[in-house]
C-alpha cells in the first residue's frame, strides 16, 4: 500500500502490485466543481519476500495421482520454487499464483522423507517443509497351500489396510480387469476385519 499526502490530507491506495510502478495524480471537489489534475508522482510498492507455511504429513499410493498440495503464502509473490532434496520420482514442484505447489503421480516406494520447499522472489526467499511417504497397496508374496476341501493363503500384510478382497474361480485371472463378477456372483469370498496376513478359504 502506498501513502499519499498532501497537506493535512492523506490517503492509502492499498491492494497494489508490488515491485510495479504506479502515477498518481489528486484533484480537489468543491461542491459541483472539481479542480485540475495536480502534479504527477508516481511510486513502487515494496516487494516483501514470500512467507510460506509448513505443509502437513503425506502418505501417497504408488502409482496413483494425487491432489495438488498447495502451500500458503501470506508474504510477496515468488517468482521461483524448488525442493531440497528433488522430489520423488514421478512428483513435480511447480510456481502458480505466486506460491509453491506439489502434484503428480508417485512413481517410486519410499519410507517418510522431508522435504524443504523454497520460494524466491527478488525480496529474499522463505522454506517450508513437507513429510512424504509412498506405499503400495497391492498385496504381494501371495503363497497358497492345499488342504481338504480348502486352500490356505498368506500374503504380505499392508500398513493401515482394514480389509482384504479374496477372490477365487475355476479360471486364470490374467488377462481379467473387473473383478466385481468374481465377488458377488460367481463364488467369491469376501473376507473383512481381518487382522492378520492369512485365512482359509
Amino acid at each position: 500500500a502506498l501513502s499519499v499526502q498532501a497537506s493535512s490530507v492523506s490517503r492509502t491506495v492499498n491492494n497494489l502490485t508490488n515491485d510495479t510502478k504506479y502515477y498518481f495524480v489528486v484533484t480537489a471537489v468543491k461542491g459541483d466543481a472539481e479542480s485540475a489534475l495536480s502534479a504527477m508522482v508516481s511510486a513502487t510498492p515494496i516487494l516483501s519476500k514470500p512467507a510460506l507455511a509448513n505443509l502437513s504429513v503425506k502418505h501417497l499410493i504408488l502409482n496413483a495421482s494425487i491432489e495438488v498440495f498447495a502451500f500458503i503464502n501470506t508474504g510477496g509473490l515468488a517468482s521461483s520454487c524448488n525442493s531440497e532434496p528433488s522430489l520423488p520420482s514421478g512428483l513435480t514442484i511447480t510456481l502458480v499464483g505466486g506460491s509453491c505447489q506439489i502434484s503428480g503421480t508417485p512413481t517410486v516406494l519410499q519410507d517418510a522423507t522431508t522435504y524443504t520447499i523454497k520460494a524466491t522472489n527478488s525480496a529474499g526467499d522463505s522454506t517450508a517443509t513437507i513429510s512424504i511417504s509412498i506405499d503400495s497397496i497391492t498385496p504381494e508374496n501371495l503363497t497358497s497351500a492345499r488342504s481338504n476341501g480348502a486352500v490356505f493363503l498368506a500374503w504380505n500384510a499392508i500398513s493401515g489396510a482394514t480389509k482384504y478382497q479374496v477372490y477365487y474361480a475355476m479360471q486364470s485371472f490374467n488377462g481379467i480387469s473387473n473383478l466385481s463378477n468374481y465377488a458377488s456372483l460367481n463364488g467369491g469370498s469376501l473376507l473383512q476385519n481381518i487382522t492378520s496376513n492369512s485365512k482359509f478359504i
